[in-house]
């Protein structure tokens, strides 16, 4: 990935179950992220825009791998959304 936009960075995760992976590809001259969290199933972070001032949350999900792994994906929904309310 890092031929196809170049002075971006990454942060990606294997997608469990899947050939592929999650990644937030950003360029660090436009945007800032910090604090990163990552589960088995999403990557999240806390943004600022550098051109316009904005900051906020930004979470890649995908599914569950297997059924049993629902309590462990609906626990990581919620505490990606205490990071999104700045509970974290």
């Amino acid at each position: 990935m890092k031929n196809i936009w170049r002075n971006s960075k990454i942060v990606a995760i294997d997608a469990l179950g899947t050939a592929g992976v999650l990644a937030i590809i950003w360029d660090p001259s436009r945007v800032s992220l910090h604090n990163f969290m990552k589960t088995p199933w999403s990557i999240t972070a806390e943004f600022h825009s550098i051109d316009t001032d904005i900051i906020g949350v930004i979470t890649g999900v995908y599914g569950l791998s297997t059924p049993m792994d629902k309590g462990n994906f609906l626990d990581s929904l919620l505490n990606i959304a205490d990071m999104a309310r700045g509970k974290h």
